[in-house]
């Protein structure tokens, strides 16, 4: 059951792959082991924050779902105010140490812009062909207004 699921899961990703793949300025994640991923997540780049954010107004306006780790406040440290400002409900073990820098003024310029241009699109099993082939008409959709 464990292959099949996992087959499923490879198979819609790989649609979508090829759908996005039509897009020279899309470049995708590398998966250094293929028959190793769970194909949970196709994650892919776009060639500056700027573009990325039009990207994301046009999948919105579309239907498409995504994430962007960028903004989000749990998944990146640029958003986590309670590390920035050593406030939690509990003490964090750095709190025993004197911390190695001020977490506040922290600033990580590459990771900046690989996030930044980073969207996520979760996989799902249970999508019908019929599911596939509207949300791959959706991305294109929404790409073909950018591009």
């Amino acid at each position: 059951k464990l292959s099949y699921i996992l087959n499923c899961q490879r198979k819609n990703k790989l649609r979508l792959e090829q759908a996005l793949s039509k897009y020279p300025k899309i470049t995708f994640r590398n998966i250094p082991d293929k028959k190793g991923d769970s194909a949970t997540f196709l994650d892919f780049f776009l060639e500056d924050e700027q573009t990325t954010r039009k990207v994301l107004k046009m999948f919105d306006k579309h239907g498409v779902g995504y994430a962007y780790w960028y903004d989000n406040n749990y998944h990146y440290l640029k958003n986590w105010e309670h590390i920035k400002q050593m406030k939690t409900a509990a003490k964090l073990a750095i709190s025993l140490f004197k911390p190695p820098q001020d977490y506040a003024k922290l600033l990580m310029p590459q990771s900046d812009n690989i996030i930044s241009r980073l969207i996520s699109i979760q996989i799902r099993i249970t999508w019908t062909d019929e599911e596939i082939q509207s949300l791959t008409t959706q991305i294109t959709k929404a790409l073909n207004e950018v591009f």
